[in-house]
């Protein structure tokens, strides 16, 4: 920070008498190395709500002095840095990073490149020499550009001081094979592994298979991206809300349950979709088996099936139908079913009450009112 902005930000009372003396003689843009430390603070008090008594201490000291003399002391609730890891080696505290592995490839690509433009110079703009009593004189080197020189001279013109003639294409080759290793350093041939493959006929398993292969490879990260990064700042936000008293009264329904946070970017649901393979393989198993042995579909859980799929695939939960209202259409799907079925076993006594009434009362016509009773069998309680 600038003396100015330490003193505006502290206070002149708490800032060093080195810095007083450049504020006070007009030195207001001179830097000031300020340091700020977060650290847990295990001399506090419990129970009391003051800054100087949270779970993390947060000072500011000036770099320059004797640390006797703090800027500002306060603290935090919670740990208020974010410090994601892409990948974590065994013992090890701080991760590594592509960048770190590719560090050795990419000072040595700047290298190539400097030679290579330097090689590019020398053919096209190579040093010359030229005679002595050519000095002072004006000397046109553009092309098409003439200079006169004496020609009773034994080593007179303009030549080359030497011969430049280097091959780039091994220089060029070796540029080419640093940029690819790079490239792996940076996972950038598996995200672009189908868009670089010119091959024809890539059957659907294939790219699947390929597709899975990636999101196996940039899981761990993902999830250590989603543990150390974007949890983190999910509980911070939301203990900041809560704080603050902007959050809404919670409904009945969350009251005493822990809530779930699901991440929908395009690279979580990319890892979702690993799963949906096996899900398919497994449903179609399933149904060639159950050719064979229907029981196996006792097994087999639809709605829990489909409410797997459909996250997996990141489908709206607005489309989808909550069990209780699946379990209301249900029952009155099977009270329906249960009343077409009671009319189907009513309607042959309907039709046989209908032709009772139609029988002429004729007492000579016994034969037909017996060939209706007989109809009427299995149908009398």
């Amino acid at each position: 920070m600038t003396v100015s902005q330490v003193v505006q930000e502290f206070g002149k009372d708490k800032v060093s008498a080195n810095v007083i003396n450049k504020y006070d003689s007009g030195n207001l843009d001179q830097w000031v190395t300020v340091i700020h430390c977060v650290e847990p603070r295990y001399d506090r008090e419990h129970g009391k709500k003051d800054a100087k008594n949270k779970a993390f201490k947060s000072i500011y000291f000036e770099a320059a002095a004797d640390g006797s003399k703090l800027l500002r002391e306060s603290g935090f609730d919670e740990f208020p840095g974010l410090a994601p890891r892409w990948m974590v080696l065994q013992g090890d505290v701080y991760g590594s990073s592509p960048g770190m592995e590719a560090l050795g490839d990419v000072k040595s690509l700047q290298h190539k490149e400097l030679r290579n433009a330097q090689c590019i110079d020398y053919q096209t703009k190579p040093p010359i020499q030229i005679p002595i009593n050519m000095k002072g004189q004006e000397i046109n080197s553009l092309p098409g550009g003439v200079a006169y020189y004496d020609s009773s001279s034994q080593n007179g013109g303009i030549k080359t001081q030497f011969e430049v003639n280097l091959n780039q294409q091994y220089l060029m080759q070796d540029i080419d094979r640093t940029e690819r290793r790079i490239d792996q350093a940076f996972y950038a041939d598996l995200f672009l592994m189908l868009a670089n493959d010119n091959r024809s006929g890539i059957t659907a398993t294939e790219v699947a298979e390929r597709h899975e292969e990636k999101m196996l490879m940039v899981g761990p990260v993902l999830e250590r991206l989603h543990n150390e990064m974007l949890n983190p700042l999910i509980d911070i936000t939301f203990a900041r809300m809560v704080q603050a008293g902007i959050l809404p009264p919670a409904p009945q329904e969350l009251s005493g349950q822990n809530l779930q946070v699901d991440f929908v970017s395009t690279l979580a649901q990319a890892q979702q979709l690993v799963g949906l393979g096996s899900l398919d393989r497994y449903a179609m198993t399933l149904g060639s088996i159950a050719q064979l042995k229907p029981d196996v579909l006792d097994k087999f859980d639809a709605d829990q099936f489909a409410d797997v799929y459909a996250q997996r695939l990141g489908v709206d939960p607005s489309v989808l139908v909550a069990d209780d209202k699946v379990a209301i259409i249900r029952k009155s799907r099977q009270e329906q079913l249960a009343q077409q079925q009671q009319m189907a076993m009513m309607q042959p006594m309907a039709d046989a009450a209908a032709k009772i009434g139609s029988i002429e009362t004729d007492a000579g016509n016994s034969n037909a009112l017996a060939d209706v009773m007989q109809g009427l069998t299995g149908y009398t309680t």
